[in-house]
């Protein structure tokens, strides 16, 4: 899993379809990859409902 997430290759395609739910959780990391590391501690996504 590390070495995936470690990668050069995208873990998905811009074309993926996205929920709305999906879309936000997208979001949220994609917010999180712009700021510096130490900006934020411990992330937790649940989807459970």
């Amino acid at each position: 899993l590390l070495s995936e997430l470690r990668g050069k290759c995208p873990l998905f395609g811009s074309d993926l379809p996205q929920t709305e739910e999906t879309a936000d959780v997208l979001g949220a990391f994609y917010v999180l990859a712009e700021l510096p590391a130490d900006c934020f501690g411990a992330y937790v996504i649940s989807m459970a409902t």
